[in-house]
C-alpha cells in the first residue's frame, strides 16, 4: 500500500496548521481534534460514534500505526516511520521531501471465535474527548466521542475473554482470561497480511514488508488462595497459525495467559554494574544476577540482613577487565519493592552465568569464580580453587539472609569460561555461557566447560576426560 502526498499542498497545509497549533502527524490528524488539554495516555481506545466505517468498533492510532478493533479481529495499518518523518517536514524546495510514505495492514484474525462477542469498554471513559467535523454534512460530524484505556470481548471463545489495554507507550497487552469452563487450546491467532513467523527464544516475531514487530514472551498464572501460581506456557506455529501450549494447571480456577508481564528498574548502585541472567520464583518474583565493582567507595543497594553486604575486591583482568563481585536482587512482581539485595564473592574476580529457583524459591546460583576465598558451605563437594576459574553454584535462602550451600567445581585449568579464541565465541559475553536447572527431585543440573584434563569425572561417562588446552563441555548433577 502506498499513500502519496503533494508537496506543494503539504507546505501550504503547515501553514495553516501551524498557525491553529494542529501538525500533521497522521493522515487523518487534520479531522480530529481533542476536547480537552489533559494529556492522553499512551494508548487509548476510540469509540466509533459513525465517523469511522461501521466494522470498526474502537480505534486507536499514533503517529505511524492505527489499531482497528473489530469483531473477532484486531486491524494494525502500519506506516513507514522515516518515510513519514520526512514527509511531514516542511521543505522549501519539493526536492527535499517524499511524496509517498509507503504503509502495510495486518489483519489478526481470532479463528473460530465466537459470532455474537464484540468488543467493549471496562470501566470508566477518559476525562478527555475527541470531536471529529470530516466533510461538509453536518449529520457526518460526531462531537464529544469517548476513548477508553481498557476493552474487553467478553466470551470471545466459550468461558474465554480477552482484556486489551496499553502498558506502555505504543504498546498494546493482551490477558486471555480462561475460565474453569475455558480451553486454551481454542485460542488460535491469525496474522493475515504478515510474510512469515518466527519463535525465538519464545518469543513471537511477526514480519512485514516494513519490518517486523514482536510479540513478548507469555506468561501464565493462577491466583489460588491469594499465592500467584505460575503455569509454563510457550507460542506454537500450528498450519501457519499462533497458538499457546500449556502445561496441566488447576482447572477450578480461572487461568491468565499474558504475553506481557514487564517492568523496568535502575539498581540504584553508585559504581558501575552490569546485568547477566534473571529467573523468577513461583509467586512471580524477579531475580536479577549481575556484577558490580567497588574498587572507587562505591556501593550497591545491599539490604539489612542479607548474606553478604560488602564489596569483597577483583582484578583488573580477562574477560571482563573489571574488578567485580556477584550481585543478586529480588524484586516483587510489579518492580515496585526491593525484597532483598546483596553481594556474593571473594577477593577476586565472579560472575553469574544462569539462575533457577528450587521447590521452596531458593535461588540457585551458577557462575565462575577466581577467588580462593569464594564463601563455600560445610558440607561443600570442593572448598578449594583448582585453577585460574573454577565453575561456583550456591544457593541463597529465599529471604536472601542465608547461604544454604556453596561448592567449586573444577580442575587446574580455567573451568566455566568460553574464552575468546574458540568457534563458540562470537558475540560479546560469549565467555559466560552455561545453563543452571532443577529436577523433579530438587537435585541441580549444570551446563557448562571446561579446559581442564583434570576436571572431575565419573565412572562410566559417555565424554571422556577433556584433552589438555582444548575447550570441551561439561555436563553433572
Amino acid at each position: 500500500m502506498q499513500i502519496g502526498y503533494n508537496s506543494l499542498i503539504r507546505k501550504y497545509l503547515y501553514i495553516i496548521l501551524g498557525i491553529v497549533g494542529y501538525s500533521l502527524k497522521s493522515h487523518d490528524a487534520i479531522a480530529q481534534s481533542i476536547g480537552t488539554a489533559n494529556t492522553t495516555p499512551s494508548i487509548s481506545f476510540i469509540e466509533n460514534k459513525g465517523q469511522w466505517d461501521s466494522s470498526i468498533y474502537f480505534k486507536s492510532k499514533n503517529a505511524h500505526l492505527d489499531i482497528l478493533l473489530k469483531k473477532n479481529a484486531i486491524a494494525y495499518f502500519l506506516l513507514n516511520a522515516n518515510e513519514l518523518s520526512t514527509a511531514n517536514k516542511h521543505f522549501h524546495d519539493k526536492t527535499e521531501g517524499i511524496d509517498t510514505v509507503h504503509g502495510h495492514f495486518i489483519n489478526l484474525s481470532i479463528c473460530n471465535a465466537n459470532n455474537k462477542a464484540k468488543p467493549s469498554p471496562v470501566g470508566e471513559a477518559n476525562n478527555y474527548y475527541y470531536n471529529y467535523f470530516i466533510g461538509n454534512k453536518a449529520e457526518k460530524w460526531r462531537s464529544h466521542v469517548k476513548s477508553y484505556s481498557k476493552i474487553i470481548y467478553n466470551n470471545i471463545y466459550n468461558g474465554i475473554d480477552l482484556l486489551i489495554n496499553s502498558q506502555a507507550k505504543s504498546a498494546l497487552k493482551f490477558d486471555w482470561i480462561v475460565k474453569p469452563d475455558g480451553n486454551p487450546s481454542n485460542i488460535v491467532l491469525d496474522y493475515q497480511g504478515a510474510t512469515k513467523y518466527k519463535i525465538e527464544y519464545n518469543e513471537l516475531y511477526v514480519y512485514h514488508t516494513l519490518g517486523y514487530f514482536k510479540e513478548k514472551q507469555p506468561f501464565a498464572y493462577q491466583i489460588i488462595k491469594g499465592q500467584r501460581i505460575l503455569v509454563p506456557v510457550a507460542y506454537a506455529i500450528k498450519n501457519n497459525k499462533i497458538c499457546f501450549e500449556v502445561e496441566a494447571y488447576n482447572k477450578d480456577y480461572d487461568l491468565i495467559i499474558d504475553p506481557d508481564l514487564v517492568f523496568s528498574s535502575y539498581s540504584g548502585s553508585t559504581e558501575d554494574n552490569f546485568g547477566f541472567t534473571a529467573t523468577y520464583d513461583s509467586k512471580g518474583n524477579l531475580y536479577a544476577g549481575g556484577i558490580t565493582t567497588g574498587g572507587n567507595g562505591g556501593t550497591y543497594p545491599v539490604t539489612p540482613g542479607a548474606f553478604q553486604n560488602l564489596f569483597s575486591g577483583g582484578n583488573l583482568e580477562e574477560p571482563i577487565n573489571l574488578a567485580c563481585d556477584i550481585t543478586i536482587s529480588k524484586y516483587s512482581t510489579d518492580g515496585k519493592q526491593l525484597l532483598y539485595a546483596t553481594y556474593l564473592g571473594g577477593e577476586n574476580n565472579e560472575s553469574p552465568h544462569s539462575l533457577v529457583v528450587d521447590a521452596a524459591d531458593n535461588l540457585v546460583i551458577l557462575g565462575t569464580t577466581k577467588s580462593g576465598d569464594f564463601p563455600t558451605s560445610d558440607s561443600a563437594y570442593s572448598k578449594t580453587l583448582k585453577g585460574g576459574s573454577d565453575i561456583l553454584l550456591s544457593k541463597l535462602s529465599e529471604d536472601g539472609t542465608q547461604l544454604l550451600g556453596s561448592s567449586l567445581i573444577g580442575g587446574t585449568g580455567n573451568d566455566g569460561l568460553n574464552s575468546q579464541g574458540t568457534n563458540l565465541h562470537k558475540f560479546y559475553a560469549d565467555d559466560f555461557k552455561g545453563d543452571v536447572i532443577i529436577d523433579k527431585s530438587n537435585n541441580i543440573i549444570v551446563a557448562s566447560c571446561s579446559r581442564s584434563s583434570d576436571f572431575p569425572i565419573t565412572t562410566n561417562i559417555f565424554g571422556g576426560s577433556v584433552t589438555p588446552n582444548f575447550l570441551k563441555g561439561v555436563v553433572f548433577k
